[in-house]
Formats: C-alpha cells, sequence, structure tokens
C-alpha cells in the first residue's frame, strides 16, 4: 500500500493497519440527514417556503378608490340625507339608474357620495344596492402617463369592463366628470371619455355618480 493508505488506515478507530482505506458509516449520515430535513431526501433544511402568488391588479383597484371600505374612516354627513335618498332611488331603477350631483365647489358633493357609501357599509340601502361598493375614479391617474393614442381610452373602457362584469355591484363615482369631455378625443373626431362611457350609461349596465359644477355642466351639456 502506498503512504497515504497507510496514513488514512493508522487514523482508523482501533489504528488497524490493514493496508485498506478506512471509510465512515455513510448510512448513519445519511439518516441524520433525512431525519433532520422531516424525512425528505435531497430537501435543504430551513428552506424559505414559496411565496403566496400576488392578487391581479384591477383596472378599478389602480385608477380607483373603494369608499366602501374606508366608510367607517370618513365623518357622518349631516343634514344630506334627502339627497342621499333621492340618490339611493335613482340608482335603484332599472334604467337611467345614474345620477349627476351639480353644484359650486365646496358645497358637499362628494360629501353625498361618502355619505352614500356609508349606508351601503351599515346595509341601510334596498336590496337592489345591497352590499355594492362605491368606487371613486381618478381621473387624473388614468391621464397620467398617456403619451400614446389610445392609452386612456383602453384604460377607460378597463374600467367600464369591470363595471358592467360586476353585474351592477359597482357605483362609480366620478367627482369632476366633465373632465371626460376631451381626453382620448382625436384630431378632427367625436370619440373621447365621454362617447365612451355613454352607451353603458343609456343601457342602464353601469350605475354611475358625477359631480359637475354649474358652470362645465352648462358648458359641456353633460345629460
Amino acid at each position: 500500500p502506498s503512504p497515504i493508505d497507510l496514513a488514512a488506515a493508522a487514523d482508523a478507530p482501533g489504528g488497524r493497519t490493514s493496508g485498506s482505506v478506512y471509510r465512515p458509516p455513510v448510512v448513519k449520515t445519511r439518516t441524520t440527514l433525512n431525519s433532520s430535513a422531516g424525512g425528505r431526501r435531497g430537501s435543504l433544511v430551513g428552506a424559505a417556503p414559496k411565496a403566496a402568488p400576488t392578487p391581479k391588479e384591477t383596472a378599478l383597484s389602480t385608477y380607483g378608490r373603494d369608499m366602501t371600505v374606508v366608510a367607517g374612516m370618513t365623518d357622518p354627513v349631516i343634514g344630506r340625507d334627502d339627497e342621499i335618498d333621492r340618490v339611493v332611488c335613482i340608482l335603484c331603477r332599472r334604467t337611467k339608474n345614474s345620477a349627476l350631483l351639480v353644484g359650486a365647489p365646496g358645497v358637499g358633493k362628494t360629501a353625498i357620495a361618502e355619505g352614500l357609501a356609508r349606508r351601503i357599509a351599515g346595509g341601510m340601502v334596498p336590496a337592489a344596492l345591497a352590499g355594492a361598493r362605491v368606487v371613486e375614479v381618478d381621473l387624473g391617474a388614468m391621464v397620467a402617463g398617456t403619451q400614446y393614442r389610445g392609452m386612456f381610452e383602453q384604460r377607460l373602457k378597463d374600467v367600464i369592463k369591470e363595471a358592467e362584469d360586476a353585474d351592477g355591484q359597482v357605483v362609480l363615482f366620478i367627482d369632476e366628470v366633465h373632465m371626460l369631455v376631451g381626453p382620448g378625443k382625436t384630431k378632427g373626431g367625436s370619440m373621447d371619455g365621454a362617447n365612451l362611457l355613454k352607451p353603458a350609461l343609456a343601457r342602464g349596465r353601469i350605475r354611475c355618480v358625477g359631480a359637475p359644477t354649474f358652470d362645465e355642466y352648462r358648458k359641456t351639456q353633460v345629460h
């Protein structure tokens, strides 16, 4: 045997020098590894679990705010019960089920929408609105970054489609709704954001509450 073989044999338990190389007990080492890894062969101890898949972003969550979820965090609406009642009655219609809150800036148009969300969250609405969500659409976020033609229209179409697919369980609140007249309009054409929204509103496929000012309402002739 070579000097290396003899040295390895001399280090073996009992100092045996039979000329054969000492090999440690492999079976015991494998058993220890398997037991510490939960009995799974080849698995690593302490390996991080797979991360749960993140929920897919929707157009309503990207460009909107669910007012029903935060209804308990807003102040109660005082003195607007009649207006909220009228909005509830309009939204419960089968057709022509959208409302406009026309008024000067700062009179409380958004507060009426918040009061509607509080009623829905508290279950104080008819069955036609039970479980619905009031989603405030952020037009500024929809317009932001639309450097290519068709980007705004596609975003608005996605919002409209998700509201339609909700089967009446989504009420869109659009503050400064007159801003829809103009964005997305092509040169020499008549298509803009308002015209994209009009077919769904006319057929009652979505429920919407808009809030223009008197001046902008007269100027754009919002219907």
